[in-house]
């Protein structure tokens, strides 16, 4: 009984024993959680952001990324990076639960350290290049070094910082990193190596275990990485590497445990390898046991706003060509068959969304605006004050289209991320060009013509008459014939006359339908119109006399 006593006193409650149980440096009271899922991308980026301010405040002393994503756009990922590395001002952990590939590796290897779900898996994080609806595209040995590199020097920087071997993280980027795991004799440490390294230690090339297909190579005596890259990797880095040079004197301080990755092969490790090779301190499963492990009195989770979430939607590139369509086509249409505001309206709406959900995060560029409400701008002119010029409408077009694909760029110009989206903008603004250009040509035949193309390509023929053959039978109207707007002039639309509709264009700016209007004159296939209010309201349409 007095030993009991003893102890009770000594350690208190069993939830005193506990939390003496988590080491100083693992400890905190406050923990964090927030849930990174599916791509890697600028949105993610925002979030992680705004969730750290928002932990910050409410007190945490420990962010922990749940991960669970196959990968991302490199740069949003580099950022990420940096993001944790310099300007969180908090201690980070990543939670591999259940997956982290690609960009996701890249990103939890930046945290000051790894924990794993059972059933976790992390790695395969070699840049590739991918186009929606073609797939992955193979990239020349030059590109791919000039992508590595950043990549390399990122793992490399992360290792350094964070206790991990340098050849292993480097060998989830590059495939030239074929490695044996070496364990000290004592069993108190265990080294990644190349086949230079271990040649070098014991004298003899390694064995080959993991080769390519069935007739495994022999081992490189080249280096892992070519010069260049190697010497860019080497002046990237901050932190001076610790990593041991072993040569024949170490070698019976050293047993080989096997080959860990083949030359063409990239490392994934489950949460088993994970914890033999350093890449994860534990395996948890659930929040309580992720309590458990940092001794926290209170977990909080942080997730995706509806903003972001939304926002993500609308500048998927899907999405984003769908919106460019609906822009491109509905103009197209509105200037075919004006006045009747259906397309036009479609265009506004999706013009808005388009240029306005990159806003809401602080994605958008004034640059893309600006081009798209110049290219209107002049377009507006073209339709109200210069009919017939050309010029202002060519260029407005040109302005509206470039602004359009400009708003899908979100990566830095020249990066592989940038050529993808300006490829999918040019082609989605092709596609719609082509289906608006359709849609317009439907709508003109069976309203008067394409009054725009009409403008450009002025009528030279005299005494004859260039009327499409579903028009033939259309009586045509004269300077100063009286009719009234069948529609809203805005300023183009349609106006009737003696019980035939035509295109027409207002010449003072908007008129409302039903209005009385007088013809001053035919001009690129339109009647050009004015409101007059002296006529009677009542009574056929007739002739002004002069």
């Amino acid at each position: 009984m007095a030993i009991c006593m003893s102890a009770h006193a000594c350690w208190g409650t069993p939830a005193a024993w506990q939390e003496q149980a988590v080491p100083p440096g693992r400890r905190a009271d406050h923990v964090a959680v927030m849930e990174i899922e599916g791509p890697i991308d600028s949105i993610t980026k925002q979030a992680l952001q705004r969730m750290t301010s928002e932990a910050v405040e409410e007190g945490a002393d420990l962010i922990v990324l749940e991960l669970d994503t196959p990968g991302g756009d490199l740069e949003a990922t580099l950022e990420i990076c940096n993001f944790i590395k310099q300007e969180t001002g908090i201690r980070t952990r990543a939670w591999v639960r259940p997956e982290a590939y690609s960009a996701g590796a890249i990103i939890a290897l930046a945290t000051e350290g790894v924990i794993m779900a059972p059933g976790g898996r992390m790695g395969d994080a070699a840049p590739i290049r991918g186009v929606p609806v073609a797939g992955m595209l193979q990239m020349p040995a030059t590109e791919r070094a000039k992508i590595e590199a950043p990549v390399l020097a990122e793992v490399v920087d992360s290792a350094r910082r964070n206790g991990y071997d340098e050849k292993l993280v480097q060998s989830m980027v590059s495939v030239r990193f074929a490695l044996w795991e070496l364990e000290a004799v004592d069993g108190s440490r265990r080294i990644f190596v190349d086949a230079n390294e271990y040649k070098r230690i014991f004298g003899s090339a390694p064995p080959i275990d993991l080769g390519r297909g069935e007739s495994p190579s022999v081992p490189s005596e080249e280096p892992p990485l070519a010069g260049e890259t190697r010497q860019e990797v080497t002046l990237l880095q901050d932190i001076t590497s610790e990593r041991p040079r072993l040569g024949p004197e170490d070698a019976d301080q050293w047993r080989l445990r096997g080959q860990v990755i083949g030359e063409e092969g990239l490392l994934v490790a489950n949460e088993t390898d994970a914890l033999r090779m350093g890449l994860s301190n534990a395996t948890i499963a659930d929040d309580d046991e992720l309590k458990r492990h940092f001794g926290a009195s209170r977990l909080v989770r942080h997730r995706e706003n509806w903003i972001e979430s939304t926002t993500r939607f609308l500048t998927s590139w899907p999405i984003q060509a769908i919106l460019i369509g609906i822009v491109v086509i509905g103009f197209l249409i509105e200037i075919a068959a004006p006045g009747t505001s259906i397309f036009g309206g479609a265009a506004l709406l999706a013009l808005a969304l388009l240029v306005g959900a990159p806003m809401l995060v602080g994605l958008g560029e004034w640059w893309d605006v600006m081009l798209i409400l110049g290219g209107l701008t002049l377009v507006g002119v073209e339709i109200v004050l210069m009919p017939g010029v050309g010029i202002a409408g060519i260029i407005g077009t040109t302005s509206l289209m470039v602004g359009l694909v400009g708003v899908m760029v979100t990566a830095d110009m020249g990066t592989p991320e940038a050529n993808n989206q300006i490829t999918i903008g040019v082609l989605a603004v092709i596609a719609s060009l082509l289906l608006g250009g359709t849609g317009a040509w439907w709508f003109s035949r069976r309203s008067g013509g394409f009054w725009l193309f009409n403008r450009l390509v002025l009528d030279t023929q005299t005494g004859t008459t260039t009327d499409a053959p579903d028009k033939a039978d259309t009586p045509s109207a004269n300077t100063g014939d009286i009719g009234h707007a069948a529609t809203n002039l805005r300023p183009g639309g349609r106006i009737e006359i003696e019980n035939t509709l035509h295109a027409a264009r207002s010449t003072t700016g908007w008129i409302d339908a039903g209005t009385r209007v007088r013809v001053l004159r035919e001009f690129g296939g339109e009647l050009e119109v004015e409101p007059i209010e002296d006529v009677p309201s009542e009574g056929p349409a007739r002739k002004e006399t002069r």
